[in-house]
């Protein structure tokens, strides 16, 4: 057996590097009873584990379980060839022997490939979360409402043989923040009564039947009645919680909340149909209902197909601008049921900057108008302010309070539902009603 030249090798104090085989030597006969002898490869293996040039750096452990070898081996070939979690993931003999720009491809490469896995580990957990997410959907929204359309026998529609004749004033009648399904028990409250989805429906009820009375007393011949369900008509997303996920307390959810709903949307629209020569309903999602508010808007607009005289908009994005004559009125819910901090400054200065931006956008659709005007819901309390180039309504609510706001004392106002009369394309005038 030829024998190395001497000059070949690389003799440190603890060890010997034969480059020709590409073998380590340790001299540890007395340590361990015996010399150790690796492979270059093995001996670079190592050093790039516990490098955390480009990764979590494994530990001594780590490395001796995943390659076999006694913990004490590692820490002391580690010692030895004085190698830091923060050392280069290459041996000194290696950055002696290969050229530096063949070493730095090395690197970025190993680094590219961590990166690359990392972010497909990462992708991986997000399409696991996003996989479980839509089975919760599937289980908790999308299966119910499926089993109550498929289920679903609507009341025989016969189209009306109306007698009303255009009249010179049009309405914009909001239901917002009914809450149907909401369960609150006033003697728990400091301010506040009882609230649950059969007095919500008598509310909507008689705010319909009172809207209609008024305006025959008043002696106001109505063209276009505009009913805008501004969100959060249902207190949940059908399950109990609002659309991100918050737990609600509630006397109807599932198929029964989604019944409820539709039955007293299709009632309302009906009477106004009766009433008025036109009806226009724009459906929105609010925080709390979510989409299932659509899914009754879709369905409403099956219910009604054959009605000539109604028009139902499920309205897909958060806002929508429309046109009485020539008013501009922006509508939406002013709370998102996806981005919980997607609200609608309330300071006026940042609030007349954010709408007049809103009106920009469509300016083309609207460059007719004569007047603008904002409709909104969300915040339960009723306010109107003039902000020059256009009004600011937010619309009130028929719910008085639950537990959560009243232990905060949040601002309120008197339960209420509101219809603005809309004469020579101006607000003329604004209808309470109080329950």
């Amino acid at each position: 057996m030829a024998i190395p030249n001497e000059s070949t090798l690389q003799v440190s104090k603890d060890y010997i590097f034969n480059p020709k085989t590409n073998k380590y030597v340790f001299q540890t006969e007395k340590k361990f009873g015996r010399n150790l002898v690796f492979s270059k490869d093995k001996i670079d293996t190592i050093i790039k584990l516990y490098s955390n040039f480009d990764k979590q750096p494994a530990t001594a452990g780590d490395i001796a379980l995943k390659m076999g070898i006694p913990k004490e081996t590692i820490v002391h070939i580690l010692k030895v060839l004085k190698i830091t979690h923060d050392a280069l993931p290459f041996s000194k003999e290696k950055i002696e022997e290969v050229q530096e720009d063949v070493l730095v491809e090395e690197m970025a490469n190993s680094k590219s490939f961590n990166i690359q896995q990392k972010f497909e580990k990462r992708d991986w957990k997000q399409t696991q979360e996003d996989a479980e997410k839509w089975r919760m959907l599937q289980y908790n929204i999308v299966e119910p409402i499926e089993r109550k359309l498929i289920n679903w026998n609507p009341p025989k529609y016969i189209p009306l043989k109306k007698k009303v004749t255009k009249g010179k004033v049009d309405i914009i009648c909001a239901l917002s923040d009914l809450h149907v399904g909401e369960l609150t028990n006033g003697k728990k409250l400091f301010h506040g009564r009882d609230y649950d989805s059969q007095i919500a429906e008598k509310i909507i009820n008689d705010y319909c039947e009172n809207v209609i009375s008024d305006l025959k007393e008043k002696n106001q011949s109505v063209d276009t009645a505009y009913l805008c369900v501004l969100g959060d008509f249902l207190h949940s997303a059908f399950n109990g919680t609002t659309a991100q996920g918050t737990k609600l307390t509630s006397d109807l959810i599932n198929e029964e909340l989604f019944e409820k709903g539709l039955n007293i949307l299709t009632k309302f629209i009906s009477r106004f149909n009766e009433a008025f020569p036109k009806v226009v309903v724009k459906v929105q999602k609010g925080n709390h209902g979510g989409c299932v508010e659509s899914y009754i808007g879709y369905a409403l607009q099956q219910y009604f197909r054959m009605e000539k005289a109604v028009d139902i908009e499920v309205v897909k994005s958060w806002a929508t601008i429309f046109k009485v004559k020539k008013l501009a009125v922006l509508a939406f819910h002013g709370g998102s049921d996806t981005l919980k901090h997607a609200n609608v400054p309330r300071q006026d200065g940042q609030m007349r900057s954010y709408i007049q931006e809103l009106f920009l956008a469509k300016q083309n659709e609207i460059a007719d108008c004569t007047d603008r005007i904002v409709i909104s819901g969300h915040t339960h309390a009723f306010t109107h302010k003039d902000m020059g180039s256009f009004d600011f309504y937010v619309m009130g609510t028929s719910v008085i309070g639950d537990c959560y706001a009243d232990a905060m004392n949040f601002p309120r106002s008197k339960a209420r539902q509101n219809c603005l009369i809309i004469k020579d394309s101006k607000v003329a005038e604004t209808l309470h009603y109080y329950f």
